[in-house]
């Protein structure tokens, strides 16, 4: 399946909203079990592992025909049991991918996707997965460039005006807008001039930790103010800490700094060496582990300055530290770090450690221009949108999700995603068994379910200045005015799942419904994909016994299926069938009726829908899921004996 969107579909090749693909099995159920039928208690822990279509199971005689239906065909039955238009259009949608012609008990990924033809814009073949993104991006970007203010500063408190500045100057960065040395540190508001100018290393310390306080941007020192009386100094970050080319970004930044008069063309040829070498001991101080306690500091941290010093260079900022030096408090869980980053600093000649010093906390910003400069003839326009789409969601979170909830009308959603999210969670711990040799803690998957935290729960930082054309500009201003640390990698990419966060805006279901009945279609997409990321998430917890389980599955599928399929497949067959199942568990919490037959039908063609335009290999959980169950003999009359599954 697939690893955070909805409204009214569009036209055919223009629906705007975005669902991973779904791929999977459902749960074994008394209902499905016709004559002949008597399983043994292993075969229903089996079929509950891979049973794809367990929600096929109504009363016996209602039997769902391949391509038609007590005379009607299958689609034709499906739009009469909906009782909403956007039931009907959506059934219509999946109509378009239906090929009645084909045999689902020889090949379901024909039956179900036989006539898919989404295309990109070159016009190749796409998945539904992509086809969903595509123009989920081009609806939200439609919106966000509408937004945009004219203003070329962006003067606006409005959050859609200003989610539209950032995006547009966020396109322009990746497509055609470079970014300058002098214009980051403008942004973070660092006077070369003024860095250049000290005489000694102790008025050096003093500006360099003050402003390290007043940009809010992380140099080889990072202080944050715990209120007024307190101050934690941690180590902060090398400049080639960000970039995997050491030497070589060195070496472009200090032409860099060159290029806007910080220093000559010769000094920085002559101290190039020992610049590298003090980053090189820079890069050698740890850093606190992860989770270490913050205690007051010790005088390992005081080497180079002494208590008094770091005192009167942090109550000198414009962070509102007590005015009394005396008064400050310092504290660090790693003040032995902390100490032999000054101490690098005071052992180098004065002139290296002003240049270090005034670029380190710009570094990570040149890298990411740098990254870019060569890809920008070649960006694509829809490229450029969906990173600048994940980076405004990623600097906004609540007022984005909300806009977009506002742009695809997804505030009239009858479930939202945060309710199916919490079903969905719910159902997962009650669906634990896959298989021997693998299964699936309560305790795991309440982890996972912790782990994955909704980005709109995330604070907004304030910004209290205006905005420009400049992406990265931007940027600096909103590490040194938010609450973030600035990581590079966050905008280097485009995948859907940050920092732990799930991405909201990815997630909103394909079309929304008031009646409770109707809303396994979008559990069809949405609700496998969250299970499917659930099962991911759960994954180091999975106790297994990998040798003999995959051997008997792919055994299993090749000689009772004949069904092809590798060794590395496995984990996508049984992912898919369990997020399937938990998928639909959570469609039918709260409901007092089971859905009729062809909404069960619905819900099967939803699903399998996902695979649509996937490469081959993708489709084998499709395929395999189907077919190892009973259910989906029963339900498309497969001339087929019940599988039975050993594994």
């Amino acid at each position: 399946m697939s690893d955070k969107a909805g409204g009214k579909p569009g036209p055919r090749k223009s629906r705007s909203r975005s669902v991973r693909k779904g791929r999977g099995k459902g749960s074994t159920s008394k209902e499905s079990m016709t004559v002949g039928v008597t399983v043994a208690v292993v075969v229903v822990v089996v079929l509950a592992t891979f049973s794809y279509l367990t929600w096929f199971v109504a009363a016996p005689k209602a039997v769902i025909q391949p391509s038609t239906m007590r005379g009607f065909s299958l689609i034709a039955r499906l739009t009469a049991a909906c009782s909403t238009d956007d039931c009907r259009t959506a059934v219509a949608m999946m109509n378009t991918s239906v090929d009645p012609s084909a045999n689902p008990c020889e090949d379901v990924y024909k039956y179900t996707c036989g006539n898919w033809d989404m295309v990109d814009e070159d016009g190749r073949l796409i998945s539904y997965e992509q086809n969903v993104k595509n123009t989920y991006v081009n609806s939200v970007d439609s919106k966000l460039v509408g937004n945009a203010t004219t203003d070329s500063l962006c003067r606006t408190t409005e959050p859609k005006a200003k989610m539209g500045c950032i995006y547009t100057s966020c396109v322009a960065f990746y497509t055609n807008r470079s970014s300058s040395l002098q214009d980051l540190l403008t942004a973070a508001k660092i006077d070369p001039n003024e860095w250049m100018r000290v005489k000694d290393f102790k008025e050096l310390f003093y500006l360099g930790v003050r402003k390290i306080v007043d940009t809010g941007v992380v140099s080889v020192l990072n202080i944050t103010k715990r209120d007024a009386q307190t101050a934690v100094i941690e180590v902060g970050t090398c400049i080639s800490c960000s970039v995997d080319d050491g030497d070589s970004f060195m070496k472009f930044l200090l032409d860099q700094a060159v290029s806007i008069k910080v220093v000559d063309s010769a000094s920085a040829k002559r101290l190039f060496k020992e610049f590298v070498d003090l980053d090189k001991s820079l890069k050698r101080v740890p850093s606190a582990p992860q989770g270490a306690a913050v205690v007051d500091a010790d005088n390992s941290m005081f080497e180079v300055a002494d208590l008094d010093t770091w005192r009167k260079a942090l109550s000198g900022s414009h962070a509102n530290f007590s005015s009394k030096s005396d008064d400050l408090k310092l504290m660090s869980s790693n003040s032995k770090g902390v100490g032999k980053v000054a101490a690098g600093l005071n052992e180098v000649s004065l002139k290296v450690a002003q240049l270090y010093t005034l670029l380190a906390p710009v570094a990570a910003f040149v890298a990411l221009e740098r990254s870019e400069a060569g890809r920008r003839a070649s960006t694509k326009a829809f490229t450029a949108r969906s990173k600048c789409l994940n980076n405004v969601a990623f600097l906004f979170p609540v007022p984005y999700d909300t806009a977009v909830a506002s742009f695809l009308g997804a505030e009239k959603a009858a479930v939202t995603f945060n309710d199916l999210w919490s079903s969905v969670r719910l159902a997962g711990v009650k669906v634990l068994h896959l298989g021997k040799g693998l299964d699936l803690s309560k305790d795991a998957v309440m982890a996972a379910s912790v782990g994955i935290k909704d980005a709109s729960g995330l604070d907004n930082p304030t910004w209290v200045e205006n905005y420009d054309g400049d992406f990265l500009a931007n940027l600096v201003r909103y590490v040194r005015l938010g609450s973030r640390q600035f990581r590079a990698s966050d905008f280097r990419s485009d995948a859907p799942l940050k920092g732990g966060f799930l991405p909201t805006n990815y997630f909103m279901p394909d079309y929304y419904y008031k009646g409770a009945i109707e809303t396994t279609l979008n559990s069809g997409t949405l609700g496998t994909l969250t299970a499917a990321m659930l099962f991911r998430m759960s994954l180091p917890y999975l106790a297994t016994e990998p040798t003999s389980y995959i051997k008997c599955l792919t055994d299993y599928s090749r000689n009772s299926l004949k069904l092809d399929m590798n060794e590395a497949d496995w984990l996508k067959c049984t992912r898919a069938s369990w997020a399937i199942e938990v998928a639909l568990a959570a469609t039918r919490q709260g409901t007092d009726q089971r859905p009729r037959r062809e909404l069960d039908a619905m819900h099967y063609l939803r699903v399998a829908r996902t695979f649509c335009g996937e490469d081959e290999r993708d489709r084998v959980p499709l395929q395999f899921a189907a077919r190892s169950s009973a259910d989906f003999n029963q339900t498309f009359e497969c001339n087929y004996p019940y599988p039975v599954m050993a594994c």
